[in-house]
């Protein structure tokens, strides 16, 4: 994984804590697909959210629920 591209998601998301929902929606609703999760690499992603949630520049609460609204969008579309 290319270090520049993960530091510069990491970047984003702190920069825009309220549409960063979108992303991390995203990265759990690419992780839960069949054959799309096998490519994207979300649980390091989905560390770097934990630790902005933990420095405080995301809200916890809204990171879950956009993280399990996307998980269970995800698990839906692969069934």
């Amino acid at each position: 994984m290319p270090s520049a591209w993960f530091e510069s998601t990491i970047a984003w998301i702190s920069a825009h804590p309220v549409a960063s929902g979108g992303l991390v929606f995203l990265i759990a609703f690419c992780d839960a697909l069949a054959v799309v999760g096998i490519v994207v690499p979300a649980l390091p992603l989905l560390f770097a959210v934990g630790v902005l949630v933990g420095l405080g520049h995301l809200s916890g609460p809204y990171a879950v629920a956009s993280a399990a609204l996307g998980a269970l969008v995800g698990d839906g579309l692969s069934y």
